[in-house]
């Protein structure tokens, strides 16, 4: 790994524990032969470590004594509930929930509904990639995506239609490969399965 890489991994890290602003990140490089690494200190900030100090406590969770669940069972659905709130807040803010400028109540539950897909695609997206081992966002996903199209060729004199997929890059072979939709890449299988209507 570059350095670039190995610090982006450790801020990774430390940005899942919301520990971004508490550690000083230096990284020194080992040469070992031909084989460069890399070493990582942590130095922690004091004043960061105290502020946070004055806020440590303890949470009760009371549960309903008929539920069979573990107290670590019911302390993730409780963490969870976090998860819920910011899809919501992901509808209002990044898919536009809001303003909403229809006027009968047909067209706004269709609006609503197709927000709500929307966010159903995104956490779909990013629990298949998960199961696959890629760490990437839904937004990263479809980002790297962005450049995959689908082609309409023709023939003028016989006017025959079909379809072919752009050339994809290594990276984003990888991510089709993690969804599973690796054949839309493969014009052979464009070719057979998709036809112009």
């Amino acid at each position: 790994m570059d350095e670039h890489r190995v610090r982006f991994e450790v801020t990774q890290y430390l940005a899942r524990y919301n520990h971004m602003n508490l550690y000083d990140v230096v990284l020194s490089e080992q040469q070992e032969g031909e084989r460069t690494s890399y070493q990582v200190a942590l130095t922690r900030r004091d004043e960061e470590w105290q502020r946070r100090r004055k806020y440590q406590g303890f949470v009760l969770l009371v549960a309903h004594h008929q539920l069979r669940h573990s107290a670590a069972e019911l302390a993730h659905l409780y963490r969870d509930k976090d998860a819920i709130e910011k899809d919501f807040r992901t509808i209002k803010s990044e898919l536009e929930l809001r303003p909403v400028y229809h006027r009968t109540d047909p067209k706004v539950r269709a609006h609503v509904a197709l927000c709500m897909l929307a966010l159903l695609l995104e956490r779909g997206l990013e629990v298949k990639l998960e199961a696959a081992g890629k760490k990437m966002t839904a937004g990263a996903c479809l980002q790297t995506l962005c450049g995959c199209h689908l082609n309409l060729y023709e023939k003028h004199a016989l006017l025959d239609y079909h379809y072919g997929a752009t050339r994809i890059t290594a990276e984003q072979r990888t991510v089709l490969k993690a969804l599973g939709l690796s054949d839309l890449a493969d014009n052979r299988y464009v070719y057979e399965h998709i036809q112009p209507r």
